[in-house]
Formats: C-alpha cells, structure tokens, sequence
C-alpha cells in the first residue's frame, strides 16, 4: 500500500476533520489497518457507540485514493483476530473495485453535451 504522501484524500476533508484523533481519520491518515482490542485504553478513540469495546477499522483504497473505510466494533475485549482483519482488507478490495465500477458507469450514462 502506498503511504500518506501519495493518498488523495479529499473525498473526506469535507465530511471529516482528519486532524482529530479518532481510529476511523487515524486509519485514512495512515492509509492502514488498524485494529485496537481496548478502545478504553486507546488515545485516539472517540466514543460513538457506547457499547464499543473493540474496534477493526480498514480503509478502502483504490489507486492511491482513499475512498472510504470499513469499521466495525463488538461489545467484547479482543473481538477479532487475523482471520477478520484478512476478511475485511479482502473485503475491502472488493468494495473499492465495486466503487470504481459504479463511478464508471456513471459516467458512461451521463449525456454528452
């Protein structure tokens, strides 16, 4: 994966303050996986969902663009293993291809003028 130098990141900088702490900027600031088994002993959390004990959350990037994220949470200490970071980074290959595609077309079906 590419580093944060060569990211293009702004689909988010209007729906998200990507200088704030928080697991989901701190994952596309870093274009990385990041997965925090405690979140009550993680700095840069930020509570939403109060019954989050544990967060995975994998950017979706596509040729260097990132174009969103996948989180989830569970309500258990250490909910998830390498098994469900691998599902979800396959995962997210598969959406950002899917996200491209839809783009593509849309393009294709607009009007000439």
């Amino acid at each position: 994966m590419k580093g944060i130098d060569s990211l293009d990141l702004a689909p988010f900088t209007s729906l998200l303050d990507l200088s704030q702490r928080g697991i989901t900027t701190k994952a596309i600031r870093e274009a990385r996986t990041i997965y925090v088994p405690d979140v009550s002993v993680e700095p840069d959390y930020v509570e939403v969902n109060p019954h989050a004990v544990t967060e995975l959350t994998v950017p979706i990037i596509f040729e260097g663009k990132v174009l969103g994220v996948l989180d989830v949470e569970s309500p258990c200490r250490g909910a998830f293993n390498d098994q469900h970071r691998r599902l979800l980074e396959i995962l997210s290959l598969h959406v950002s291809t899917a996200i491209v595609r839809l783009r593509q077309e849309s393009e294709l079906r607009k009007p000439l003028r």
